[in-house]
């Protein structure tokens, strides 16, 4: 975390000193995040949010997306679907959406299936592989994405296949990041149990028998 003395924050924020020091008066859990130096209260640059009304609103905006996804993990653990509850408490290492530029349902699921049958031919015997997808259309009803969780047990492969799926996807969007079960993406990317029950899921993986995952692929 970076920090700066409460004059050099004061000119960025555009407020005086006093202003600053009434703030953390007032918001002693905040304050807690500041620190002494010699004889200077250094302050973290990321609290400017708190003075810029535009990055307020984006803060806002992920604190409401994590605890949407939040309240879709309680959902769905309470659904009593062993599924989900196996998946989630497997480990994982990466969150990726993709948004493809062909506007079709079915594109989207055959491209990530395609993705994961490259990557098993070409690094599966040096790494224990697995994935879950799941394709739907957007809240606005026009255009589809997918959401992939993915596992790449082998840390030295990691950065070498997410390349590889940077470059296979070269012309869609995409966003990729580290997993956090905390987070609870996969019951997001699962969103309810209907959904798990369509076309556009599926999941994958090169060691499914010793994870005990045979039984529900066959099933499902």
């Amino acid at each position: 975390m970076n920090y700066e003395k409460v004059n050099d924050f004061a000119k960025r924020v555009g407020v005086n000193r006093r202003t600053i020091f009434r703030f953390y008066s007032d918001n002693p859990e905040l304050k807690k995040e500041t620190k002494i130096k010699g004889r200077f209260r250094l302050v973290p640059i990321k609290h400017k949010r708190f003075w810029n009304v535009d990055e307020l609103f984006e803060s806002n905006k992920e604190l409401n997306e994590d605890n949407r996804m939040m309240s879709n993990l309680i959902r769905a653990l309470q659904t009593g679907n062993i599924l989900i509850r196996k998946l989630w408490f497997l480990k994982w290492t990466h969150i990726i959406t993709i948004c493809p530029r062909i506007n079709s349902l079915d594109y989207c699921t055959d491209r990530i299936t395609q993705f994961y049958g490259e990557i098993n031919k070409k690094y599966g015997d040096k790494t224990k592989l697995r994935i879950f997808y799941n394709s739907e259309k957007f809240s606005s009803g026009i255009g589809y994405h997918t959401h992939v969780v993915l596992n790449i047990e082998n840390k030295k492969l990691q950065p070498i296949i997410i390349k590889y799926l940077e470059r296979y996807f070269k012309d869609d969007r995409i966003e990729i990041d580290d997993y956090d079960y905390k987070k609870g993406f996969l019951p997001y990317s699962i969103k309810n149990e209907k959904d798990i029950n369509t076309t556009s899921w599926g999941f994958d993986g090169n060691n499914l028998k010793n994870e005990k995952l045979t039984d529900e692929s066959k099933s499902n």
